[in-house]
């Protein structure tokens, strides 16, 4: 049996994946969280100040030209959202995929401690990689020298199976959906620019106010 449309939203979310079914005349049905979130975002760029019920014609044309691939839309932010029609099976309605870019998804660090028997710093490293943040980024925030963040990366290749930094996010990036968390692009900046750092970690949010202790 096919999935239902909100089992579908559902594991899309699930994955990190903003979500709506749309009718062919592009009235939208359905949406998941992360669609309710970023898709008002996206359609004010095409004149809609309310809360949209509709696609506008002229995205849904972008859409329909761009298919079965996705289209870019340039919101002057840092970087593009990202939407792309998919066929469902009723024909009568069709799902859309959307991806805001400039929020980061990090992997879970407690995910990473569990599954590599990592210890706590070395999966708030490995976390921290996941979001494209450098090593010395990481060691202003921990408080520490670069040459103990790269001894901490040596211990993730090693316990991780992997030994280039690339390999490592690439990994991470197939985890980010397991207890993942979003971090907008602009949160990230002024933390990296005040504090040094922002992660999550569990269900709480880590900044360099709130480090963890040593041996933690």
């Amino acid at each position: 049996m096919a999935p239902s449309n909100t089992q579908i939203l559902s594991i899309l979310e699930s994955l990190g994946y903003g979500a709506a079914i749309v009718s062919a005349d592009g009235s939208i049905q359905g949406m998941n969280k992360s669609a309710d979130r970023d898709l008002p975002k996206m359609l004010r760029s095409f004149g809609f100040g309310s809360y949209p019920t509709r696609l506008p014609t002229k995205l849904v044309a972008l859409l329909d030209r761009s298919a079965p691939g996705p289209v870019f839309l340039s919101l002057t932010k840092i970087r593009a959202f990202v939407a792309q029609k998919c066929a469902l099976e009723t024909g009568a309605t069709f799902l859309l995929l959307c991806v805001d870019l400039n929020t980061f998804r990090s992997a879970q660090a407690d995910v990473l401690q569990r599954g590599f028997g990592l210890t706590r710093r070395e999966s708030l490293v490995a976390a921290a990689l996941s979001t494209g943040i450098s090593l010395h980024q990481i060691a202003r925030w921990h408080g520490v020298g670069i040459g103990t963040v790269r001894g901490q990366l040596k211990s993730v290749f090693i316990k991780t199976g992997t030994k280039r930094q690339p390999e490592l996010v690439a990994m991470l990036a197939r985890l980010v959906c397991f207890g993942s968390h979003e971090i907008p692009a602009r949160t990230l900046q002024q933390s990296l620019a005040t504090n040094g750092s922002v992660i999550h970690s569990g269900a709480r949010l880590i900044d360099a106010r709130h480090r963890p202790q040593p041996g933690s």
